[in-house]
């Protein structure tokens, strides 16, 4: 039986190393097709409004769901009412948003295409995941600071995609996207200021 196992663990040594060796030129030629994807210019592929209005849509979509699910859970009058209107807004903003980017031929799916992308995406589920499970102050303390949090970010990103895009429609669109997430953003640390 010992030398049964010995023989069959010397076979799986031996498959592994051969898999390895068959391998290899493969998988360094398919590392090097990966590294001059990345080094080419990745946005070249797409307008630089593909970019924005995607991202924009993944905020809002962000927003809708934590609004959602204060307004299902927190007893707080402020709390409900700050989610109602960041629920209301965002919900119109992006039916604009959606007509928007039909208009432009623009689909509003996105595929993450780097390590940062997929980060941002488990990093939004995590902080969805840990709201989720909280209650009374606690819930609403998070809430805030995550709008607080999550504004400011939208506000870095839609100044970045307002620099770089082109198309006047969508300009206009951004510019008027920066207003709303800039009053929600200061409604947002207004309240959190309220907290501490």
């Amino acid at each position: 039986m010992i030398q049964l196992l010995s023989l069959l663990t010397s076979v799986a040594a031996l498959t592994i190393a051969q898999a390895q060796t068959v391998h290899e030129p493969t998988i360094a030629k398919d590392n090097k097709v990966v590294e001059r994807i990345q080094a080419s210019d990745q946005q070249s592929l797409f307008p630089p409004e593909y970019r924005a209005l995607v991202e924009l849509n993944g905020i809002y979509q962000t927003q809708l769901q934590y609004s959602q699910l204060v307004l299902q859970r927190s007893t707080n009058r402020a709390v409900r009412q700050y989610a109602y209107n960041v629920y209301l807004q965002y919900y119109y903003s992006n039916q604009e948003l959606n007509y928007l980017a039909r208009t432009m031929g623009i689909p509003l799916v996105s595929i993450p295409t780097t390590g940062e992308e997929l980060e941002g995406i488990w990093g939004q589920l995590q902080k969805y995941l840990q709201l989720s499970v909280l209650s009374g102050r606690q819930l609403d303390e998070k809430f805030i600071s995550l709008q607080v949090e999550t504004h400011r970010g939208a506000l870095n990103a839609i100044e970045t995609h307002l620099s770089s895009t082109t198309n006047e429609f969508a300009k206009q669109y951004l510019m008027r996207a920066k207003d709303t997430v800039t009053r929600h953003y200061e409604a947002a640390q207004k309240l959190q200021a309220s907290f501490f």
